[in-house]
């Protein structure tokens, strides 16, 4: 991806009109050092997997996120290192 913060950003009017569902899979998942701004979206799994999983030196930055249900948890931040 190289450097900077990578976008994803849905409709600012609506944010059930982009939906980011998986099944059986988180749904943004983000490790090393990635950074991630995510905007305007709703986010959804079933059977297994969480909403948003951030792992290791990653940030992510969120703005008007709908978390819909979820098999799993909606946001996890593990292994984050100083």
């Amino acid at each position: 991806l190289g450097s900077g913060a990578l976008t994803i950003q849905g409709n600012s009017a609506s944010t059930s009109q982009v939906v980011i569902s998986t099944t059986s899979a988180n749904a943004i998942s983000l490790s090393g050092k990635r950074s991630l701004r995510l905007k305007y979206v709703k986010l959804q799994t079933t059977t297994s997997g969480n909403c948003i999983v951030v792992d290791g030196q990653s940030s992510l930055d969120c703005t008007n996120v709908n978390f819909g249900a979820t098999a799993g948890i909606h946001y996890v931040s593990q292994n984050q290192n100083n």
